[in-house]
């Protein structure tokens, strides 16, 4: 695995009630599906927030070997 197969999509979708971020790590262990949801705050500028946990969140996964 590596850098040159991870696949990254991002969606925006207007009204949205909740920041939502998926991570799946397919492999020939299987299927890890990760969701986490949290209500984003008044302030549009925490946005920010969102994708930086989702790369803190494929940092760590990195870090573990499975299979």
């Amino acid at each position: 695995m590596g850098p040159e197969r991870t696949r990254i999509k991002l969606f925006a979708v207007p009204g949205q009630q909740r920041n939502q971020r998926r991570i799946t790590v397919e492999g020939e262990f299987g299927r890890l599906v990760i969701e986490v949801e949290n209500v984003p705050s008044a302030n549009p500028r925490t946005g920010i927030l969102s994708y930086l946990s989702a790369i803190a969140m494929l940092r760590e996964l990195g870090a573990v070997r499975v299979g």
